[in-house]
């Protein structure tokens, strides 16, 4: 019996894949350039595109990210106990991070994902509005990070961001009228 339409030929060659017809063309033009084939600029971007859409791809991909964010939690898991960021925070920011990522397919914001949910539950400060830091990861680009990075080597120092002294502890409600009388000895 033949087969009259070649992309059914495709199909019937690699019957395991989903969208294989797509994956069978990337993988032809890969093997055509390195034999050395000139394709149109762009083409090779267009396929790849059209690979990552796939389903196949996509799982992949979310399973991969979960791979890694589970290799990650383990180095942090001794943290879980004393974490004080919500675990509804954290189990928010895992979700919508997965689904970034599957989306995106950018290596270095999957890192930056990862790395801000691990740091949320190590960090001995209450991480607030993780999902919101995680959407604001996503929005930024790699420009961007460059220019916070400078703007925090510029304008911070060690020691900026500790947590200030708990003067007004619920046992201290009484001290107020002595700190206002120093307050108002400095600045006479």
């Amino acid at each position: 019996m033949a087969i009259d339409n070649p992309y059914d030929q495709i199909d019937q060659q690699y019957p395991n894949e989903a969208e294989s017809v797509v994956t069978a063309l990337t993988r032809t033009l890969e093997s055509a350039t390195d034999l050395g084939v000139p394709f149109p600029h762009g083409v090779g971007g267009l396929l790849a595109f059209m690979n990552s859409k796939t389903i196949n791809a996509r799982l992949e991909r979310a399973h991969a990210f979960i791979d890694q964010l589970v290799a990650d939690l383990q180095g942090v898991q001794g943290s879980v106990e004393t974490m004080r960021t919500e675990m509804d925070e954290v189990q928010g920011a895992m979700r919508i991070s997965v689904e970034y990522d599957v989306d995106q397919f950018n290596n270095r914001k999957r890192e930056r994902y990862i790395s801000a949910i691990t740091q949320s539950i190590s960090s001995e400060t209450k991480v607030a509005d993780l999902v919101s830091f995680i959407q604001d990861i996503e929005k930024l680009g790699e420009r961007d990070i460059i220019g916070l990075k400078v703007l925090n080597s510029v304008m911070n120092r060690n020691g900026d961001w500790q947590d200030p002294p708990a003067l007004l502890d619920s046992t201290c409600l009484g001290c107020i009228p002595i700190l206002s009388t120093r307050v108002r000895r400095n600045l006479s």
